[in-house]
């Protein structure tokens, strides 16, 4: 048997001259230099991936993490990168909704997203791609992101209330004191 070693990924399908069929794929190791994997043993390429045939997919999205800011999904190829945006309307209250988005159409049109207790806070995502996308798979893979037991609904609950609380601003070094 032979020691393993480190790398990654960098070439599904790899085809080289004097080789009788494409191999599974092609690895830059860590230590430089490449290899190719005649067989697919480890699944790599057939693993039944939930987002296989997703090219591209972007959107707003709820995280625990942040559950007062709306979360931006941006993902295209393998690069996926989520930034906190702004804060949901809810939580930002009506008076700065309506200061930002006047009283018309803006401000009626964001109001219609609002629904019980957690106002506009959802999750809105878009997947652009190419068969075989499997919607159900996708669905299936991201409601396994949700909250599923009641703790881990009420430690949400305990932060959402927690970040909407009205925080003191910081005092300036002069109205710390010496010790502050």
């Amino acid at each position: 048997t032979g020691t393993w070693a480190t790398g990654r990924v960098t070439q599904l399908w790899y085809v080289e001259p004097g080789l009788a069929a494409a191999a599974p794929y092609q690895v830059l190791l860590d230590r430089g230099g490449y290899i190719f994997c005649p067989q697919d043993t480890d699944l790599v390429v057939r693993r039944a991936h939930p987002f296989r045939g997703v090219l591209r997919s972007k959107g707003w999205c709820w995280l625990t993490s942040a559950p007062t800011h709306a979360g931006f999904w941006s993902h295209a190829g393998r690069s996926v990168v989520i930034t906190q945006g702004d804060r949901w309307w809810q939580a930002a209250g009506d008076a700065s909704m309506r200061k930002r988005l006047g009283s018309g159409r803006r401000y009626e049109e964001a109001n219609s997203h609002f629904q019980g207790v957690y106002g506009d806070c959802r999750q809105d995502l878009v997947f652009i791609g190419v068969e075989p996308m499997d919607e159900d798979s996708i669905r299936r893979a991201l409601d396994d992101c949700l909250l599923k037991s009641k703790e881990d609904l009420g430690s949400f609950r305990q932060a959402w209330e927690a970040a909407l609380k009205p925080k003191e601003p910081p005092k300036a070094w002069w109205q710390r004191g010496l010790l502050g």
